[in-house]
């Protein structure tokens, strides 16, 4: 994608996060969304809680008010996008909106204080249109994929593998991924499809994205978009295990236990642990 306004970097760089719990050296990936008037940051719903797939609800919601972490997230500067402040969210008040999706999905939503630009509407805003407060944007709905139809299975993801990453610039690492199932269907039974791609720890809640122009409507026409904002196709959870480990002596910085088939969550989860947060 090209860049816009002097920023000399594809802006889709600028709508990810680190997420850090009770510390630097735990969390993940996580990256910005705005419904209505509020922003949001979306991750993995492991990465606040570390459950096994289908157990997210109000048992581990109970037991993180209960021992609440607090997460830290970080938010560019419009001045200098290098630079990068640190903001926390308290999961534990009363006055924080978050929650898991109801049906199970890898995902989390949490409010955020902080009203972040779409995407979109930055690249169709006038410059004499109101200054945005950070260099931070956001996705909406209007990104996801929804029934239209990919030309590509090449896409790419957008995350912090680890310390792997410029922990000055704070900025994300681009990872190429093949989908390898389809996005349309259900893998298992579940709403979500695989990619293949190596992903290491740290990369859960990254979004796993897409260009417009790769994008087509069902009945043939090209993606109509005024602007270049990629198309979300889902959020990335974890790698499957392999069946059988294989023998190393030496794992090195990669657990060798997992494949490089990864679960991505179709990005409707998003709007469910929304609703569910807003509800809760």
């Amino acid at each position: 994608m090209p860049t816009q306004r002097g920023y000399q970097i594809d802006l889709a760089f600028l709508i990810t996060t680190p997420v850090h719990i009770d510390g630097p050296d735990s969390g993940g990936t996580g990256f910005f969304f705005h419904i209505d008037t509020n922003s949001y940051l979306i991750t993995a719903g492991h990465v606040l809680a570390d459950r096994e797939r289908d157990r997210y609800g109000e048992e581990p919601k109970s037991e993180i008010r209960q021992d609440p972490p607090e997460i830290s997230y970080f938010l560019r500067d419009t001045g200098d996008i290098k630079n990068a402040t640190r903001f926390t969210a308290d999961l534990s008040s009363d006055q924080r909106t978050w929650g898991f999706d109801p049906d199970g999905a890898d995902v989390a939503a949490i409010r955020i204080d902080e009203n972040l630009t779409p995407l979109s509407d930055f690249f169709q805003r006038d410059e004499e249109d109101e200054e945005h407060q950070y260099a931070s944007f956001s996705l909406t709905e209007r990104q996801f994929i929804g029934s239209d139809n990919l030309l590509t299975d090449r896409v790419f993801t957008l995350g912090y593998p680890g310390r792997l990453y410029d922990v000055q610039t704070m900025f994300p690492i681009r990872r190429n991924a093949l989908v390898a199932s389809p996005i349309h269907f259900e893998f298992e039974g579940e709403q979500r499809f695989l990619t293949d791609a190596r992903m290491d720890p740290g990369t859960s809640g990254s979004p796993v994205l897409v260009d417009p122009s790769q994008v087509i409507h069902p009945w043939g026409e090209h993606l109509s978009q005024t602007h270049e904002a990629p198309v979300l196709l889902g959020i990335h959870s974890g790698n499957f295990p392999l069946v059988e480990s294989p023998e190393s002596e030496d794992a090195g910085l990669r657990d060798t236990r997992y494949s490089d088939l990864n679960e991505t969550w179709r990005p409707e989860a998003i709007i469910r642990a929304i609703r569910e947060a807003v509800s809760g």
